[in-house]
């Protein structure tokens, strides 16, 4: 049996395909796309496992101290160790519990879940920049993609129109240097090809950072459909409940009760001490000699404070002081960062319509003009090339502050809390 030809293979793939008999290509699809990234990313689960590390280390701050438990000998005679021979010889057993400073144990223990909550709106946070990350290598690459089309179709139009000029020139009624300068028209358009080819590899490739191999086959939907932004008037709003800001405002509130705990260290530490003492022997009555009974509180006293606690009080303040500076920073960047993407999705709007509505159809009306000029020997050649360069920068413009816009639009949701 022959085997089919190159030709007839393929159409009976593509009828295999239509039929559902062979399996068709995963398309994967942005929202997809984010999800793969969240969940394979090592930071997230880094900040996960950090969370647990302070929680678990608050519970165990928030303990007694182990008790102590003492055994020894007392008072035993130098001469023959009997334990009968004197009546203050004993066997003795003990317990011991002590008890941190003030509500130091408290407190050390509340602030560590703050500094576990800050890793945990940490972790919100780093999901929102992971879908921001994922929106914009996707958004970059389809504008690489459809820029490519844009110069591949316009190469096309230069590859049919030059047949025409040669043969044209074949009769005499065209001139050589059309014909060169054609050429290096397209010459410069296969060079921007292979710039915007590069480009979108390696906007690919950072996709495929985020969402693995299968961002080889990602359906780069023109349009994706995003959440919707907050409206501006609840800006004050998003920046305050930003997770940033959340994270750097719990922190704060650890460093705040550190101060706390550093003022627990001018209060004393308590010691509560009950011992068994066990003597062997008879009193000079002949009655057994009773065993003894011991119970102590201790306590230390802090008396000498400035080179000890006074600088521990001073660190502790200067970090809550250092970390309020820096909350009131970040709620700045955030608002002028906000107000900026605010504004920049108003120029691209107002952009895109002039576009829309004069810029690309002036460019095309134009192209059609001088095409029939040029057909009718009415302007020259280079005024030809020149209205289909300006045609074509038009579109690429115009692709691009689409492409902005989108962008735009996943900083204003990673602003606003709408990120995924």
């Amino acid at each position: 049996m022959s085997l089919p030809s190159p030709g007839g293979a393929r159409c009976l793939f593509i009828i295999l395909v239509l039929a559902g008999l062979l399996p068709a290509a995963h398309a994967l699809e942005l929202a997809e796309a984010e999800a793969i990234a969240l969940q394979n990313d090592p930071v997230l689960r880094e900040l996960d496992a950090r969370r647990d590390a302070i929680n678990a280390g608050a519970v165990a701050s928030g303990q007694l101290p182990d008790p102590e438990l003492r055994f020894g000998a007392l008072n035993f005679p130098a001469d023959d160790f009997e334990r009968d021979q004197e009546p203050m010889t004993q066997l003795l057993v003990g317990f011991r519990q002590r008890f941190p400073r003030g509500d130091s144990r408290a407190l050390t223990r509340e602030r560590g879940e703050a500094l576990a909550s800050a890793e945990n709106v940490l972790r919100e946070e780093r999901a929102h920049e992971v879908a921001r990350a994922v929106r914009n290598a996707w958004f970059e690459a389809r504008y690489q993609q459809e820029s490519l089309g844009l110069i591949e179709e316009e190469l096309a139009w230069y590859r049919q129109f030059g047949e025409v000029v040669e043969a044209a020139y074949a009769q005499g009624r065209r001139r050589q240097h059309e014909l060169l300068r054609l050429a290096l028209e397209q010459d410069q358009l296969e060079a921007e090809a292979v710039a915007t080819r590069q480009a979108l590899a390696t906007w690919l490739a950072e996709l495929e950072r985020w969402a693995g191999p299968d961002a080889r086959s990602a359906n780069l939907a023109p349009s994706p459909v995003l959440p919707p932004v907050a409206p501006e008037v609840e800006d004050d709003i998003a920046v305050r409940n930003h997770p940033s800001v959340l994270a750097t405002a719990r922190r704060v509130d650890g460093a705040s009760l550190g101060v706390e705990i550093a003022r627990q260290s001018y209060r004393p530490a308590w010691a509560f001490d009950v011992s068994y003492g066990f003597r062997d022997g008879e009193n000079a009555n002949g009655k057994d000699r009773p065993d003894f009974v011991s119970a102590m509180i201790s306590f230390d006293v802090p008396l000498f404070t400035r080179d000890r606690q006074d600088q521990r009080l001073a660190a502790a303040s200067a970090d809550e002081k250092a970390g309020r500076e820096r909350l009131a920073e970040q709620v700045r960047a955030l608002r002028l960062r906000l107000a900026t993407a605010r504004a920049t999705e108003r120029g691209i709007s107002d952009r895109v319509a002039l576009f829309d509505n004069e810029v690309i159809p002036a460019a095309r009306a134009n192209v059609d003009a001088v095409r029939q000029a040029y057909r009718n020997d009415l302007v020259p050649f280079d005024e030809l090339v020149r209205a289909e360069r300006m045609l074509l920068t038009a579109r690429m413009q115009e692709l691009r502050l689409l492409s902005d816009g989108l962008i735009n639009r996943a900083e204003l949701l990673y602003l606003t809390g709408g990120a995924r």
